[in-house]
């Protein structure tokens, strides 16, 4: 799904969609918010349905990482390649060569500069409940009418049942490879 398209079909819920503007609605209020709301609820949704990510290192024995310097990194899955000791967020490997750091990660930030030809990172079936959250945070501070809370009470149910698995927990093999 491309952010256009997220932004698009927040903007239907809110029956705010207008075509024809750059920012796909006439209302101010509502484009100044839609980054913010986005970052908000697509962050919450990447750690319930993890983007995975590889890093590939050039390791000195002895040589430290720190894994802070990771800038999207969301949590560690494994480091192979080289043996390495850890505390916390330091890395000390323990030999020269070079290392894969896996792990999950944030999405991108969207800010203004980023275009709506942009694909967005996470699963589709993630990014099908995000327009409900976006809806209901935009709508949050707007206490004349109870439509954030409608929005947000309908993702907070589409959310818990979201499947957080990134794949089949069990693959089979059959027939012999050597054949």
């Amino acid at each position: 799904m491309k952010l256009g398209e997220l932004k698009l079909s927040v903007l239907n819920l809110l029956e705010e969609s207008d075509e024809n503007k750059i920012d796909l609605t006439q209302d101010e209020d509502i484009a100044k918010k839609m980054n913010d709301a986005i970052n908000k609820i697509l962050f919450e949704l990447a750690r319930m349905k993890k983007i995975p990510a590889r890093l590939t290192v050039t390791t000195e024995e002895d040589g430290e990482f720190n894994l802070n310097n990771i800038d999207d990194l969301y949590q560690l899955k494994a480091i192979k390649g080289v043996a390495f000791d850890r505390v916390e967020n330091y890395i000390t490997w323990n030999a020269d060569g070079t290392a894969l750091i896996y792990y999950y990660r944030y999405p991108t930030f969207i800010t203004d500069d980023i275009d709506d030809e942009f694909n967005l990172e996470l699963s589709l079936d993630a990014l099908n409940i995000a327009p409900m959250g976006i809806a209901g945070t935009i709508l949050m501070s707007d206490i004349s009418n109870q439509f954030g809370s409608v929005y947000l009470n309908q993702y907070e149910k589409m959310l818990q049942r979201l499947d957080s698995r990134l794949s089949e927990t069990t693959i089979t093999f059959e027939g012999n490879p050597d054949e």
